[in-house]
């Protein structure tokens, strides 16, 4: 077990939040490098699994990308988009037994769909969208 282990199981026995905060606290930001040891070591998350507290690792994108679960689940995904052609994007993590949601396309740009709106919702002229327009409101 971890140095900080005997510190934790004296914690939960006393059961005080002050000091599990404060002990998880150390344990998280002594480390410089976070894969080697402290809570997201898995020799960390697997002493804290066993002593009934819920815990996963924290990962950087990197990780997140090459994570066996994300691959499996099809998580990122490419999109086409109109100014850089193919993107990569983040799926949507509902999945049905029937009918499956996709992403179809990316993320408006910048005011792409004000006019839309403004008409739409607001009822508002195209000349009037141009007075707003020169006014420099939009």
């Amino acid at each position: 077990m971890p140095r900080w282990s005997p510190l934790l199981q004296e914690a939960l026995k006393k059961k005080t939040t002050r000091e599990l905060f404060t002990i998880a606290y150390s344990i998280t930001t002594k480390n410089e490098s976070r894969e080697s040891s402290g809570l997201l070591s898995k020799e960390g998350i697997k002493d804290l699994t066993e002593l009934g507290i819920p815990c996963g690792p924290i990962n950087n994108i990197a990780q997140v990308v090459e994570d066996p679960q994300i691959k499996q689940r099809k998580m990122i995904i490419e999109i086409d988009h109109p100014r850089l052609k193919k993107v990569k994007a983040v799926n949507t993590p509902l999945r049905f037994s029937r009918t499956q949601p996709e992403i179809k396309e990316p993320s408006p740009n910048l005011g792409q769909h004000t006019d839309e709106v403004l008409k739409e919702w607001l009822g508002l002229t195209g000349e009037e969208i141009s007075q707003i327009r020169s006014s420099e409101v939009i």
